[in-house]
């Protein structure tokens, strides 16, 4: 009689669960609404696959400023410059996990009944891998922080004067390799507003999106329906409302809805997107800083901004028989994986304050 190993037991039981349409739960486990990470950053169709020690690519900065109007016969002569400079970011690594043990199997006879004892386990599990992938989707480490990745309010740092301000993220002494003094064009854009207003923020945005090229092709239907769309905005809940109630205001035709711009109002005709991980960002439950602003929002231009995952590691099951319980069966699930923005310029960040 052959003998049922580790990956056989894992085939078994993931082949099982395929009929999931009785005795079925309820998922109310999940403490986020939306997930930026799972849904949107790391979606397969989103990531791009690299190799080696970590992530590098090569950006131009500058260019000399070698042309001139010239006479006749005047001398000529060339010089060469510096344009180039290198981006290097880490690999930074994720798991999850969830056992199972041989006898639950024969506990829960009958293949729709085994989803009980194993697949909230599962589900829990990639809840779990959301979770902290959305802490780094919003994080923004210190050098001391090397397990955390380099999240987009590191990428995008906050700053309260108008213009291409961002510096460096908190702790830091250059971005990801790249000197923002010797390279200033590596700066996003920043201005700090007090009020959504059409003269305060709105206004501040309108200006910062003409600086950064930030005009959607597209119209808000396509961005909602698909993660495929190069622009994106994102913000608390707060701000959002007061979006809505700037929205409500200059449209005499609402009828009796009380709500009528919830989920519609756009900017450029781009969707406002909530992200309830920055409701964190408060000023009081976060505090405030330079790469965790208060009240922000971010004006991603995702074709600057990146997820790369090492080749061979996105979200890579591994089965085994536990070391220390024979009868008990482990899976894993690992991902290596960092972002990147390649040019800062092409986003923005307002907040109501830096510090």
């Amino acid at each position: 009689m052959a003998v049922l190993k580790a990956d056989g037991i894992a085939d078994l039981v993931l082949g099982t669960l395929n009929d999931l349409k009785r005795l079925s739960f309820t998922q109310i486990a999940q403490e986020l609404q939306e997930y930026v990470g799972m849904n949107v950053l790391l979606k397969k169709d989103r990531i791009l696959l690299d190799g080696g020690v970590g992530i590098r690519r090569t950006l131009m900065t500058r260019y000399a400023n070698v042309a001139r109007m010239v006479g006749l016969w005047e001398a000529s002569g060339a010089s060469a410059t510096d344009h180039l400079a290198d981006l290097t970011v880490p690999w930074v690594h994720a798991q999850t996990q969830w056992p199972f043990e041989r006898r639950e199997l024969l506990m829960n006879s009958g293949k729709s009944l085994i989803q009980r004892v194993v697949e909230p386990r599962r589900i829990g599990a990639m809840l779990s891998l959301a979770d902290t992938l959305e802490n780094q989707v919003w994080g923004a480490p210190t050098v001391a922080q090397t397990k955390n990745a380099y999240g987009l309010p590191w990428w995008l740092t906050a700053s309260a004067t108008t213009g291409f301000n961002g510096g460096l993220p908190t702790d830091h002494t250059t971005v990801a390799g790249i000197n923002i003094t010797t390279h200033p064009n590596f700066k996003p854009y920043t201005a700090q507003y007090t009020a959504v207003t059409k003269a305060d923020l709105i206004s501040k945005m309108r200006n910062g999106a003409r600086e950064i090229k930030f005009m959607s092709p597209v119209s808000s239907k396509d961005v909602t329906s698909g993660f495929g769309s190069r622009y994106r905005i994102y913000l608390n809940n707060d701000t959002l409302n007061s979006f809505e109630t700037q929205a409500e205001q200059q449209n005499d035709q609402l009828g009796s809805d009380v709500a009528a711009k919830d989920g519609i109002t756009t900017f450029h005709k781009l969707p406002l997107i909530w992200v309830p991980k920055l409701n964190e960002f408060d000023g009081t439950t976060i505090t405030a800083s330079t790469t965790t602003p208060t009240n922000p929002v971010y004006m991603v231009d995702m074709a600057s901004f990146f997820t790369y995952v090492l080749k061979g590691d996105y979200l890579h099951e591994t089965v085994r028989m536990s070391p220390t319980q024979h009868n008990v069966t482990e899976t894993f699930t690992d991902l290596s994986f960092n972002f990147l923005c390649i040019d800062r310029r092409r986003n923005a960040v307002f907040a109501t304050a830096v510090a």
